[in-house]
């Protein structure tokens, strides 16, 4: 009877253990702040945006985790990337940095979202088309066929 109740006791902690563990990552913490703060600049998928894409090969700044901590704490003058030291705690910063570093690593990490090819409100039905692919920094239009 003891032997059946220290299993159980032991399996509820490990489990807990695990839930808890999931839930405070630093992986799951860095990918809340890149996506509150660093995704409407560098994109969801960190594919680039109006600031340049997070998963090229080579990163102008350098590649390495000192490099990437020192980008985002002291910004990159004379660009659009400004220092997020002061506005961010450096414990965020060191998740976002490691989030980063993992999805470089391993861009499946990365969430990707279907987008609805047609979407249909009250008033309007509209069907969503990409007609150009490449050579836009953040491509959008809207355009009204009856």
């Amino acid at each position: 009877m003891v032997n059946r109740r220290s299993i159980f006791i032991s399996l509820l902690m490990v489990f807990t253990a695990s839930i808890f563990s999931n839930c405070s990552s630093p992986t799951h913490k860095g990918a809340e702040v890149y996506e509150k703060n660093c995704a409407g600049c560098h994109g969801g998928q960190m594919q680039g945006a109006s600031a340049s894409a997070l998963i090229k090969v080579v990163m102008k700044h350098g590649n390495d985790r000192n490099s990437i901590l020192n980008t985002i704490r002291d910004g990159i003058p004379s660009t659009e990337m400004v220092k997020w030291r002061g506005t961010l705690s450096d414990k965020d910063i060191e998740d976002v940095t490691d989030y980063i570093i993992q999805v470089r690593e391993n861009p499946q990490t990365v969430k990707v979202e279907e987008k609805p090819l047609k979407v249909e409100t009250k008033l309007y039905k509209l069907n969503i088309e990409r007609i150009i692919s490449s050579g836009l920094n953040a491509p959008w239009g809207f355009e009204f066929v009856d």
